[in-house]
């Protein structure tokens, strides 16, 4: 009779269910079911700590020079764009047979520091070995070819800040490099 699967998967996990909530229906206490009359004891009651609201804190994100007098969003469009045209222009496949050329995303992250410079380099996420290499070369060269990012700021003082580049290898497109 235990056996029986009928019995195993439908007949005891019903009547397990059943003695459950009769369980509970009947040793129901009036200490815990919500009745108007408790009162929770003083040494037990929830501490609320009042904190001062926030001060405004002004940040902006780090940008990648090259769009002087801009500001907002245009700002961030033209650093988003200037940042993808120096990737494009000095990305390339690396040397090796061509037949093997691979394709995909890259993610690396990496740190602009306070001074603009880049530190930190990781990669996230990339189809091979080259292409990762590749994209850690790039961001490692950016200091060697004078390129200094505008530094993120909190409050108008230069902070160190996280950023993530994206960058899509394609059969199609090869740079020089």
């Amino acid at each position: 009779m235990f056996a029986n699967p009928v019995f195993r998967y439908f007949y005891l996990p019903w009547g397990l269910g059943l003695f459950v909530m009769a369980w509970v229906l009947l040793d129901a206490r009036p200490d815990y079911c919500g009745t108007e009359d408790f009162q929770p004891d003083k040494q037990h009651s929830p501490v609320v700590a009042v904190e001062a609201p926030p001060e405004n804190v002004v940040f902006t994100n780090p940008y990648f020079p090259g769009c002087d007098g801009l500001t907002g969003k245009e700002k961030r469009t033209c650093s988003q764009h200037n940042l993808m045209d120096y990737l494009h222009r000095h990305a390339g496949y690396a040397a090796g047979n061509p037949v093997h050329k691979s394709a995909g995303l890259v993610v690396a992250d990496f740190v602009v520091t306070p001074t603009g410079s880049i530190q930190d380099i990781q990669l996230l996420r990339a189809p091979d070995r080259e292409r990762g290499q590749d994209v850690v070369r790039l961001l490692q060269e950016m200091e060697g070819n004078g390129i200094r990012w505008e530094p993120a700021t909190r409050n108008g003082k230069p902070i160190s800040q996280r950023m993530v580049v994206r960058v899509r290898y394609n059969m199609v497109w090869a740079g020089s490099k």
